[in-house]
């Protein structure tokens, strides 16, 4: 990336003095040059807050490594009802953010996102006039006029998302922070394994479940009185909802899916991409029943117990693993690596006797997100655990943690 300054001198337009930057690609990392003439002509005046905030936006969904050059570009397009929509995609998701901005030409263009999202962002408080030659893109503010070379509009892939207007359901965004906060720690890093990377999403009989499990743990979360117009139901990315986290702030997320497609849009932007192919595996098996016997229940604080584990954790091993001796007087906790040991008391209500071994992160992860009292369930040294919230509505978070097997 090279960026040039000059006086101004001998460019059309631009006043002696004024000093210029030129963002140009460099050669053979995709740049369409003005001479290809087909660029779309745009010129609108928008606010650089507006502006800063909808391309920071949308610059997450941009990806850090793409075959096609073209996607490390967001899509400015200006629409005639004086909106400006910002636009960014990977293929598999992408997102839609609208500005409000006076329209004097519609248009569109796409730019290098990663210097355009910087420079905006330094760019002085106040309105800025945007204006494109070509593939160009020119932004004029305050005695600044900067330049960027990008892409052809024509080639960008079809941001589209936004036809349907209906929706399934709306959540409250604390209510929807919260379920991702609940769940999303259960899915799979490993990408070859694409099933369990999401988050199963299932709508019918007026409820709402979400599963998230990578095998060795599972999130269940469940919210009843829904008004679900349609029975469906489909496997999320879990980037995909890591991207829409970040992204809202305070207002109702509405949701809708499709047999191939999922969206989400809240206020002014929308969050949008492929669901996963494939089926589900049977979570209900991994979830004690009522059936089954449990050989030890254990009322504690969770707040006292992290504690006690972050100092496990702190002694390393690869992975860190804890051991929990249940008993009447609480329960013990004790984890060891070659730099040394530790024991400590956490205390708590018992009811039972039991030793299990625990990966210690994955015990730090289920019961982070719970805030008042919980009850954990074992049902042996090696059957799955359970971690539910002291309260009546209980089984509508279920937390299942699969024990390590030590000779």
């Amino acid at each position: 990336m090279r960026m040039h300054r000059s006086e101004g001198q001998g460019a059309p337009g631009i006043e002696p003095g004024c000093p210029v930057f030129v963002f140009a690609r460099p050669a053979g990392a995709g740049y369409i040059g003005p001479s290809k003439g087909d660029g779309s002509k745009m010129q609108i005046t928008i606010q650089q807050k507006s502006l800063s905030k909808a391309v920071e936006t949308a610059f997450r969904f941009v990806p850090t490594k793409s075959p096609a050059p073209i996607l490390s570009g967001v899509k400015l397009s200006a629409m005639d009802n004086d909106t400006l929509i910002v636009g960014a995609t990977d293929l598999e998701c992408g997102v839609l953010v609208s500005a409000p901005a006076m329209i004097r030409d519609p248009g569109e263009a796409v730019i290098p996102a990663r210097v355009f999202n910087d420079l905006v962002r330094k760019l002085p408080d106040g309105e800025l006039a945007l204006q494109t030659n070509d593939h160009n893109l020119q932004i004029k503010t305050s005695g600044i006029i900067a330049e960027f070379n990008g892409f052809s509009a024509e080639e960008y892939p079809v941001l589209d998302a936004v036809k349907e207007k209906n929706y399934d359901i709306s959540l409250p965004y604390s209510v929807f922070r919260q379920v991702l906060d609940q769940t999303l720690y259960s899915i799979s890093a490993d990408t070859a394994r694409t099933i369990f990377t999401g988050q199963l999403w299932q709508l019918g009989e007026n409820e709402l479940i979400i599963v998230a499990t990578d095998i060795h743990r599972l999130a269940f979360r469940r919210l009843r009185n829904m008004e679900c117009p349609r029975d469906i139901s489909g496997i999320i990315p879990g980037n995909l909802l890591q991207n829409a986290l970040r992204s809202f702030t305070n207002a109702a997320v509405n949701v809708r899916l499709s047999e191939i497609q999922v969206r989400f849009t809240a206020d002014n932007i929308t969050v949008f991409g492929r669901l996963i192919a494939g089926n589900y595996p049977d979570w209900r098996r991994m979830i004690p029943g009522e059936e089954a016997e449990a050989m030890c229940k254990a009322m504690i604080e969770p707040a006292e117990m992290l504690g006690v584990l972050s100092r496990v954790v702190a002694l390393g091993g690869n992975p860190s693993v804890v051991r929990l001796t249940m008993s009447d007087s609480g329960i013990g906790v004790s984890g060891s690596s070659e730099i040394g040991t530790l024991e400590e008391h956490v205390r708590g209500v018992v009811n039972g006797d039991v030793e299990v071994y625990f990966n210690t992160e994955y015990l730090i992860d289920s019961l982070k997100p719970f805030s008042g009292s919980v009850e954990m369930t074992f049902y042996g040294e090696t059957n799955p655990a359970t971690i539910r919230a002291d309260c009546p509505d209980k089984d509508d978070y279920v937390a299942v943690l699969l024990p390590v097997r030590m000779s």
